[in-house]
């Protein structure tokens, strides 16, 4: 999750985002300006595979791997204790998971700082399902395509694009899968092998999207 909150000692005058797991996993400042428009990232997603994440979950005892499934690497990086395959959280910051606080999983969120000016408009906030599909970048210009006047519709409309785009990416991985074993004159069973692969990579992770207009 993710705290938020404009300072009270001015108009527009502090943002402080204090980031922690994967629910709001990163947050993006929309800034523009008439020479251009900006996409500032203010958090860092914490994945297993940032070198300072990395290094706490191994000096705590844990193992960072990918899902093995019918002796396939599937999936992102993953936290795991050693010697069980719990708590397999792609995440090395949550609250509450104690199994993953006993390998390096921290409750600690990070703090990030940014003075706000009239350039700044909004901060959008989303989830893996959103940047797994779409760059901060891209977000920054969803939100802009808004008509201010349906800005209460803008955390909805950029939910449905990124469903929209999962369901796209899924559709090629099943027609790829199709595809290889069609055309598979010799190896059939080499080629059902990798369709299986592909079509174990089909799936859409959670879709949450908060926007907050600073104008």
């Amino acid at each position: 999750f993710c705290f938020f909150f404009q300072a009270e000692d001015g108009i527009r005058d502090v943002e402080r985002s204090r980031g922690l797991g994967d629910v709001y996993k990163r947050q993006v400042i929309g800034s523009c300006s008439k020479e251009e428009t900006c996409a500032l990232e203010i958090s860092i997603d914490h994945k297993p595979t940032r070198p300072e994440e990395k290094d706490r979950i191994l000096a705590s005892g844990g193992k960072i791997e990918r899902s093995m499934v019918d002796d396939k690497e599937v999936g992102p990086y993953r936290v795991w204790k050693s010697d069980e395959d719990v708590p397999g959280i792609a995440i090395t910051r949550s609250l509450g998971d104690l199994i993953a606080h006993e390998i390096g999983v921290s409750a600690e969120p990070e703090v990030t700082c940014k003075d706000i000016d009239n350039e700044d408009k909004f901060i959008v906030m989303g989830s893996d399902g959103v940047w797994d599909v779409m760059s901060s970048a891209e977000a920054v210009g969803f939100i802009l395509s808004v008509p201010i006047t349906d800005k209460e519709t803008a955390a909805e409309k950029m939910v449905a694009e990124c469903r929209e785009r999962w369901d796209l990416l899924n559709e090629i991985k099943r027609k790829q899968a199709q595809i290889m074993l069609d055309s598979s004159e010799t190896n059939k069973k080499a080629a059902a092998e990798r369709k299986n692969e592909l079509e174990r990579n089909i799936a859409c992770d959670d879709i949450t999207v908060a926007v907050h207009y600073l104008m």
